[in-house]
């Protein structure tokens, strides 16, 4: 259930960035989805060549939700970034 929970959450925030008004709001998108990435591998386990240092173990089944945290925190970063900037864009008539 987190599994779909975290896939569903992922893709609202990839929407949510990619309606930041700035230039190459794609970018921005691609660019969360490649963090996204690089922090799921490094800290669920590091990579071949780079180690996190951290051994995780899963003692609860549930323990994968707390990947959640910085999904949340993208997104709410995301949509206040596009509050901020649509306040600050000239009106256009």
């Amino acid at each position: 259930m987190a599994y779909f929970l975290q896939i569903g959450l992922f893709g609202l925030v990839l929407c949510a960035a990619r309606r930041v008004p700035v230039a190459g709001a794609l970018g921005v998108a691609i660019a969360f989805h490649l963090a996204q990435l690089t922090v799921m591998r490094v800290v669920l386990g590091g990579l071949g060549w780079l180690d996190s240092g951290v051994d995780v173990q899963f003692n609860a089944p549930d323990a994968i939700a707390l990947v959640l945290a910085h999904i949340c925190l993208g997104g709410l970063i995301f949509i206040l970034a596009r509050k901020f900037l649509s306040r600050r864009a000239p009106a256009v008539t």
